[in-house]
């Protein structure tokens, strides 16, 4: 149920962030506090939940180079394991 609700609450974040992005530019400062603030809990939600550029498929550099090896030698067997 948690993690059901801060979801929710991350995607009704991210809706209200590409509004305020639009509305930047008003005579209001109102959309930059907003955006500074949805910008900082999608910092800390990613955080949270150990989201790094780095992390989004392989841990390490030598599992990428193990994954390419692997599908590299697949490719080149025609298929066949």
């Amino acid at each position: 149920m948690k993690n059901i609700v801060l979801k929710t609450i991350t995607k009704i974040d991210a809706l209200i962030w590409v509004v305020s992005a639009c509305l930047v530019d008003s005579r209001s400062w109102i959309p930059v506090i907003m955006l500074f603030l949805t910008t900082f809990w999608m910092i800390l939600f990613s955080y949270a939940n150990f989201w790094s550029p780095k992390n989004t498929e392989y841990s390490t550099e030598e599992d990428r180079r193990k994954a390419f090896i692997k599908k590299w030698k697949y490719i080149k067997m025609g298929g066949k394991v």
